[in-house]
């Protein structure tokens, strides 16, 4: 889960973990592979949402790991409004998140959701005024670049593929990931530092 990715959207560079950055009106061409990217892969993505995410703008926040929003961001399934249908993995990702008959009302109603409105349907982690934005994503973004990436990364595809896989499958699936951690340095740190009493040094190895 090492923090390897970055992207650009109207030349604004990420730092060096994978931040986006959406702004209204900002997101360009972005094909629904990237947001299967977003979901399926070990490294950890982020959001912050800091004005409109429309439409496959909104999916690759679902698709997301973390998203932070500023009080007057807003979401929109867009879709039925142009007489289409959600790409970029909407019909997919929305039940899963909201459940079915808030993922039907948005997608069939096509009405703009607040921040504070997602988040109260768990589209969003934390809604925070947009001054506190930068501070808030950086306090998240390092306490996980500083912390057991691998473990992190084995945890977020246990927990994506839940919502696929039955229950013998996902206890299996459980059981090599904690054989393959178990065997990591920052595993030894962690039981180290606990026997110890002091804070661990995760190094992501």
């Amino acid at each position: 889960m090492k923090p390897k990715v970055h992207f650009r959207f109207y030349n604004q560079p990420c730092s060096q973990h994978p931040l986006l950055n959406v702004f209204s009106g900002m997101i360009l061409a972005v094909l629904l592979f990237a947001t299967s990217a977003f979901a399926s892969n070990g490294t950890a993505q982020y959001f912050d949402v800091n004005g409109t995410a429309a439409g496959i703008g909104a999916h690759l926040v679902l698709a997301c790991d973390l998203v932070v929003a500023v009080e007057e961001a807003a979401f929109i399934e867009v879709f039925v409004r142009r007489g289409i249908l959600p790409d970029g993995a909407g019909a997919y990702l929305l039940p899963r998140l909201i459940g079915m008959q808030r993922a039907k009302e948005l997608v069939l109603l096509g009405e703009r959701l607040s921040a504070a409105d997602a988040y109260s349907m768990g589209m969003v982690n934390r809604v925070v005024p947009a001054v506190d934005l930068d501070a808030t994503v950086g306090e998240l973004a390092a306490r996980l670049a500083q912390g057991p990436t691998i473990a992190l990364g084995l945890a977020k595809q246990l927990l994506n593929r839940s919502l696929d896989v039955d229950r013998a499958s996902a206890f299996f699936e459980e059981s090599m990931a904690q054989e393959l951690v178990t065997r990591t340095a920052d595993a030894t740190e962690g039981i180290a530092s606990f026997v110890e009493r002091r804070p661990a040094a995760f190094r992501g190895q």
